[in-house]
């Protein structure tokens, strides 16, 4: 029991007191707020600090997975932005070849011999 009190009060520690600067100092605060707590309802100090720690736990994994799932997200994102890039590229090359096409038709046109204009008949 006083082990499963330590290791509930530390992690509830970290969060509830997260103001003092040692965690010795957040785990006994914690751990005498639970047992005052406790003495005032009149509750089972030992399942009270259970109850908390399978909480923490919950949390934890619940946090986890949000964890997991954000990761994948961003993957996919990356992966997304990769295949736009890769996208871009193949349309800026394209606009270069086609720009480069214009360039020698213009250029061609320039160079045709110009034909005399019309004479106009009498």
């Amino acid at each position: 029991a006083a082990a499963a009190e330590r290791g509930v009060a530390l992690a509830l520690g970290k969060i509830i007191a997260p103001d003092l600067e040692c965690e010795g100092e957040a785990t006994l605060s914690v751990l005498e707020r639970v047992k005052t707590w406790c003495e005032e309802k009149g509750k089972d100090t030992d399942a009270k600090l259970d109850r908390m720690r399978k909480e923490l736990q919950k949390g934890t994994a619940l946090n986890t997975e949000k964890l997991k799932k954000a990761q994948q997200s961003l993957e996919e994102e990356k992966e997304a932005a990769a295949a736009m890039s890769e996208s871009l590229k193949a349309e800026r090359q394209r606009s270069a070849d086609l720009e480069a096409q214009v360039a020698e038709l213009q250029k061609a046109l320039q160079e045709r011999p110009q034909a005399p204009p019309p004479v106009e008949q009498p």
